[in-house]
């Protein structure tokens, strides 16, 4: 082995070696730090051991950067962020504080300060201890995209007593008007609606539903009206849970992420998170989506009289829209609302016998047209970027592209600014395509409706303590 001796024959060789590192350094996909940032949602879960109910007492993001050409390694370090804060809150849970680990730059929404009282009241709220004590057990978990998901439980045997519920207030619906409580509740179904022959909580306004029904048959004709009388019921649905929102803004933007789950995968998109749909809550974007659903409630399904057409026997067919493929989905429309007020339902429209799927279909209908008192302009067409020179014009049809406007990331391409941009590019165009602001309605609605009893927001006066119980 050879080797350098000290001296000037050995400077030439350590100058070169500074110099690359130097030169490496000077690299920016070096240098940086952190070219892209991803994130994780995590969630505590309390689950009644005897009846297998279960509450969500909180829910946070965590997120964390890397190199772009490894996001997954961001998700992990987001994912064991997450899992670190919770694991250290539950270890120190008798000091009765948030623990540093929580407080990080990379989480955010963590909003409980006491864990061992969030449990303890959750369960008493909940009314899970009657007469007696109570074993439940709490886990935390992580999801998302690509290496986020993991779960694990702190306590599978947590006693609750009855004494520890002597100052916990019940979180048991009262019978009253929602507007009396302070939580928001969504009556049970107990009235049969004459029209559509489906049950609808006695307190929901009159469907006003919408006339013509030319070249309908009667199945058709009962078809439309089923469908229209669910589409009432979700944006009133939404409406309300807006409202609620609006008048509770030191917990908004909890319930805008409660329950939101990261689309991963195709057919994955079950949210009825405000956040699924209209992206990461901000004042301005609970604002654009509050508008444009009170509008749609207040100015056109119970301000309006709508028209209504059976497109389906057309002597004509390839002249109206109803016969053409649809540029987005190359297929011909189940629906069209071409001219303000009256809208068309083509023979698609009547595939399917869910009155849910109907629903749908109305609700996007109707938010043509529609603009809002802070400019923003509903519709299905838009253009949204991917990168330099990778700007698209497409229709935002479907759970998939809906989906994709409100959580795109931003990518890897450009710098974090240009990601950034695309961010806020596609989150914008979320809240003025007319099927984000459907799909919100109808897994809100749905959920809802399927609930069949007293459908509750948050508890104002526990909250979030006590935990989400709807």
């Amino acid at each position: 082995m050879k080797y350098l001796p000290m001296g000037a024959s050995r400077f030439p060789f350590l100058l070169g070696l500074c110099v690359a590192v130097l030169l490496l350094l000077g690299r920016p996909e070096l240098a940086a730090a952190a070219d892209i940032e991803r994130s994780c949602q995590a969630r505590w879960t309390l689950t009644n051991k005897t009846t297998g109910a279960t509450a969500v007492l909180d829910e946070f993001e965590a997120r964390a950067g890397c190199g772009k050409t490894v996001p997954n390694r961001c998700r992990s370090r987001a994912r064991d962020a997450a899992h670190a804060c919770m694991s250290k809150h539950w270890e120190t849970r008798f000091d009765r504080k948030k623990p540093a680990e929580c407080s990080s730059s990379g989480i955010t929404g963590y909003g409980l300060p006491d864990i061992k009282a969030a449990v303890e009241n959750a369960a008493c709220s909940l009314g899970w201890v009657q007469g007696g004590d109570v074993v439940v057990s709490l886990s935390g978990s992580t999801s998302g995209d690509k290496e986020c998901g993991r779960t694990k439980t702190f306590s599978d045997a947590y006693i609750v007593k009855p004494a520890m519920c002597a100052s916990v207030p019940s979180n048991t619906p009262k019978p009253s008007d929602a507007n009396d409580s302070p939580a928001l509740q969504i009556p049970a179904n107990d009235t049969v609606d004459p029209t559509s022959g489906l049950k609808f909580p006695r307190s929901m306004p009159a469907i006003r539903y919408p006339v013509g029904y030319n070249d309908c048959s009667a199945s058709e004709k009962k078809y439309i009206q089923q469908s229209w009388a669910m589409a009432h019921y979700m944006a009133w649905v939404a409406d309300q849970t807006m409202d609620w929102m609006e008048k509770n803004a030191k917990y908004r933007e909890k319930a805008w992420n409660h329950n939101f789950r990261e689309p991963v995968k195709a057919n994955d998109w079950v949210n009825y998170a405000p956040r699924g749909w209209f992206g990461a809550y901000s004042k301005d974007h609970f604002d654009i989506a509050k508008d444009a659903i009170d509008t749609l409630w207040t100015k056109r399904l119970r301000g309006k009289t709508f028209t209504v057409k059976c497109r389906t026997n057309d002597t004509n067919k390839g002249s109206h829209p109803c016969f053409r493929k649809n540029p987005g989905t190359k297929r011909p429309p189940a629906a069209n609302h071409i001219v303000y007020g009256t809208i068309n339902f083509c023979n698609n429209a009547f595939n399917s016998t869910s009155y849910f799927s109907g629903a749908r279909l109305v609700l996007h209908e109707l938010m043509h047209w529609l603009g809002t008192k802070n400019g923003t302009v509903v519709g299905d067409t838009h253009v949204h970027c991917h990168g330099a020179a990778k700007c698209v014009t497409d229709k935002g049809y479907g759970a998939k592209d809906a989906a994709h406007l409100a959580n795109y990331d931003g990518g890897t391409a450009g710098t974090k600014i240009d990601q950034q941009r695309r961010r806020v590019g596609h989150r914008k165009r979320a809240l003025r395509n007319n099927d984000n602001y459907a799909l919100y309605m109808y897994y809100m609605g749905y959920k809802a409706y399927m609930k069949n009893a007293a459908f509750n927001l948050p508890v104002v006066t526990q909250f979030p303590a006590s935990g989400f119980v709807w």
